[in-house]
């Protein structure tokens, strides 16, 4: 479940990004770029720059090359770091990138904190001292993003800098990109996010392998360019707010509708018990129905070799008299190794159970069980039929073991425990549904009503026409609500 809303508009909203962004830059970013060619790290070097839009580079970023998240450093306080640690971590074979020819330094300064260009030319002076830092480890490439605010009272001074970058000293920088807070008619951009998006662009069309063969820009020569924004983006938070709001409307409504009731026999259906041979679905599918074949019983020692029976008149207890009490005995053997007493086969098989459990129980049905897992594991005790009124010696052989195995307690707690580990997360998925529902209902309205209506419209007609996607939400299927939800009104955004 999302900590709280914001982060789960923030999360909305990337997942809408995934679906519109590569159409809006014309690049297909979701295929085109495979992984990192070289080593890389991302430094925040500005106060005045937020967690919240670093976390916003890296959760676009590791949405593309997300086998790299805990591959590719953030530093946040650069002054603190260790940064020959991290250029010897990141040469490291075994994170796999595409070369190691050398390591891009990416820096982002924030121009709104500088109040003269003297703040500027010490920020740049402290980038030059961290690639010395570590320039005999390996070859470095630095790219600068300069989030430039064409409004800022330094503004004018810091245009001579760039001029004076381009001309003279470049401070061991290889690239400036100046990302500017203006649009190209003239008009400033209000939403800062706008701006760091096109950040994560230029990390792609400078270091990724993709089916694009070279990458669009290289750092192989100094330059100093300018990233002007063509357009306003889509309001993107604002969308996210009214699809989330609608969602959540649409929850409360079906939660409305729904009275736990614990009925006893439904439940043991549930859970995977079979009500006809008391078994576990999942146990009786994994054993199969051939426990032993007729085979086997020619090796047995018999008090009369020669004597002629029929298997399938022949009872379990006279065919067990006959040879010397040798069928119990390979029948406990059997048990004993059965492989449900396996480690590893019994760790996937109680995944393989909790798979079920989660994919089948609603919000509401666990509810209704909270508090009776104790009573249903005595239920299912006590429906436990170990006497034997089967026909044959194999269809009777087949009933022991099963039943040798599901009647003990080692063996059916794998079951119970999982049961009550889903009511336990269920119990903290409610609370954490109820504060984030109650943090929606007190979040302000988007002001724009011809927004509001039209991506109103656009989540009831998708929830329309998939209704099971609001059940599916009240499923506790996993720790976090966050993949599962608003994951695919985007599509519909035009």
């Amino acid at each position: 479940m999302a900590s709280n809303r914001e982060e789960l508009i923030r999360y909305t909203e990337h997942k809408i990004l995934e679906v519109e962004r590569p159409k809006d830059i014309g690049l297909g970013l979701d295929t085109q770029f495979d992984s990192p060619k070289c080593p890389m790290l991302v430094v925040n070097m500005s106060s005045t720059l937020s967690e919240d839009r670093i976390y916003q580079i890296k959760s676009d970023l590791f949405s593309i090359w997300p086998r790299y998240r805990e591959v590719i450093p953030f530093i946040s306080d650069y002054k603190q770091a260790d940064y020959k640690a991290v250029v010897e971590k990141l040469m490291d074979y075994n994170n796999n990138f595409a070369k190691y020819t050398y390591v891009i330094l990416y820096f982002v300064v924030d121009t709104s904190e500088f109040k003269s260009k003297d703040e500027f030319y010490a920020k740049l002076r402290e980038i030059e001292q961290i690639k010395a830092q570590v320039a005999g480890y390996a070859t470095l490439k630095c790219l600068l993003f300069l989030l430039y605010s064409a409004n800022a009272p330094a503004s004018e001074e810091l245009r001579t800098v760039l001029k004076d970058l381009y001309a003279e000293e470049h401070f061991g920088l290889d690239m400036v990109v100046v990302v500017s807070n203006q649009l190209s008619i003239g008009a400033y951009v209000s939403d800062e996010r706008e701006r760091i998006r096109e950040l994560t662009t230029i990390i792609l069309l400078s270091n990724a392998v993709g089916s694009g063969g070279a990458n669009p820009i290289t750092l192989n020569e100094f330059k100093v360019v300018t990233f002007r924004l063509h357009h306003q983006e889509k309001p993107y938070s604002d969308i996210s707010k009214v699809i989330i709001t609608r969602i959540f409307l649409r929850i409360q409504e079906l939660i409305a509708t729904k009275n736990p009731i614990f009925v006893e026999s439904e439940f043991l259906k549930m859970i995977g018990v079979n009500s006809v041979t008391h078994f576990f679905d999942l146990f009786e599918k994994s054993v199969g129905n051939q426990i032993i074949e007729e085979a086997e019983l020619d090796y047995f020692p018999m008090k009369d070799p020669d004597a002629n029976y029929d298997l399938n008149l022949l009872s379990y207890d006279d065919f067990n008299s006959m040879c010397f009490g040798t069928l119990e005995a390979y029948l406990q053997r059997k048990i004993r190794n059965s492989e449900f007493y396996d480690p590893v086969k019994k760790e996937r098989m109680e995944q393989e159970y909790r798979d079920f459990l989660y994919q089948n129980f609603t919000l509401w049905d666990l509810k209704a069980m909270m508090g009776k897992v104790g009573h249903l594991r005595r239920m299912y005790e006590e429906g436990i039929n170990t006497d034997n009124t089967s026909k044959g010696v194999l269809e009777a052989f087949e009933f022991k073991y099963k039943t040798g195995i599901s009647s003990d307690p080692e063996f059916y707690s794998v079951f119970f425990d999982a049961i009550q580990k889903l009511c336990d997360d269920a119990e903290v998925y409610s609370n954490s549904l109820n504060k984030l529902i109650g943090e929606i209902a007190s979040m302000q309205p988007v002001q724009d009503k011809e927004l509001r209506e039209y991506y109103q419209q656009i989540t009831d007609d998708y929830i329309n026409v998939n209704p099971k996607i609001i059940e599916d939400l009240l499923k506790v299927d996993i720790p976090d609500i966050q993949p599962s939800v608003c994951s695919s009104p985007q599509t519909a955004l035009g």
